[in-house]
């Protein structure tokens, strides 16, 4: 499934007169909030890595928003889809932990890894630009 999605997204950049640049990247959240600005890149969410202390309790929610698509579902619940999990963001990214404990915007959190693929544009040498 993945390869289909890189896929789709390199055929979208080569119909705009792109060449592309896959990267595996992870981001660590240690933010109630983190905002992400994409740019013209593409991130595809692969997973999410949680810390020990996570893994025993469900009580994590975390709420992703970009342009593209949006996802709402516990830390563990990420985790446990495995290779079911993927999702295409473009554009700008929120990154919002919610738990039972009271946390304030931006407040630090117990931290975690999400994985994804990103997706960069490069300039064809061959696209001829009028």
């Amino acid at each position: 499934m993945i390869s289909r999605l890189v896929a789709l997204e390199q055929q979208r950049l080569a119909a705009l007169g792109y060449n592309s640049v896959v990267t595996p990247i992870s981001l660590r959240v240690d933010k109630s909030i983190k905002n992400i600005a994409l740019g013209n890149d593409t991130y595809i969410l692969t997973g999410v890595r949680l810390s020990d202390a996570d893994v025993s309790e469900d009580r994590h929610i975390i709420t992703l928003v970009s342009a593209t698509d949006g996802f709402t579902a516990s830390q563990r619940d990420i985790s446990l889809m495995g290779q079911a999990v993927y999702k295409t963001l473009r554009s700008f990214l929120v990154i919002r932990t919610a738990g039972n404990e009271a946390w304030e915007d931006g407040a630090s959190i117990p931290p975690y890894t999400l994985d994804f693929i990103k997706i960069t544009p490069i300039p064809n040498p061959n696209t001829i630009v009028k």
